[in-house]
């Protein structure tokens, strides 16, 4: 029971458990925040469904609704610099 707690132990003491902020987080942390953000989100989020119904009319409407500002990147004040912005 105290087995992984003392070889955690002995691994820091040694200086052998990397602290560095540079290196890339391991799967199984990636996976644990990744659940960790999803349970957060869905038990805070709040529980409302949109008041514009999600018709083939309203959904082209929201398409053509950027066509006013010319392009995606005038829309969102994206300087036409940035790559991939359109």
């Amino acid at each position: 029971m105290l087995i992984l707690p003392a070889v955690a132990w002995v691994l820091a003491w040694l200086g052998a458990w990397s602290v560095d902020a540079t290196a890339a987080p391991p799967a199984w942390e990636r996976a644990f925040a990744r659940m960790a953000v999803n349970a957060s989100v869905a038990r805070r989020a709040p529980r409302i469904s949109s008041p514009i119904p999600a018709t083939p009319e309203e959904l082209l409407a929201g398409m053509n609704s950027g066509s006013s500002f010319g392009s995606c990147s005038m829309a969102c004040d994206i300087p036409a610099w940035v790559p991939g912005a359109t």
